[in-house]
């Protein structure tokens, strides 16, 4: 009994060092996102034509949001980018798990 109440502990430490991590790396990508809405501004200011590349990145950088958000609200205890798959830039709705 002892040893399983030690492991959930040590578990829930880990979990809190990643959250705060995750925390940290959500606090900058919303910085990331502001900065690439200037930049898509910009960009709209003098060119006619979106820039494709520019805008999946920013897909993408929404739906890997999400997933730092789900996983610090204890939605899913997966962990995001780099301990999974960057997510997807297709306009396809993303899979729930």
């Amino acid at each position: 009994m002892e040893t399983s109440k030690r492991e959930r502990i040590e578990q829930q430490l880990l979990r809190l060092v990643f959250m705060v991590i995750f925390g940290v790396v959500l606090r900058l990508s919303v910085l990331l996102t502001g900065l690439l809405a200037v930049v898509q501004w910009i960009w709209r200011w003098f060119q006619s034509d979106d820039n494709e590349r520019l805008r999946g990145f920013c897909r993408a950088l929404g739906r890997y949001q999400h997933q730092v958000s789900d996983f610090l609200l204890f939605n899913v205890d997966d962990k995001p980018f780099p301990f999974s798959d960057w997510p997807s830039d297709d306009l396809a709705e993303p899979e729930d798990d």
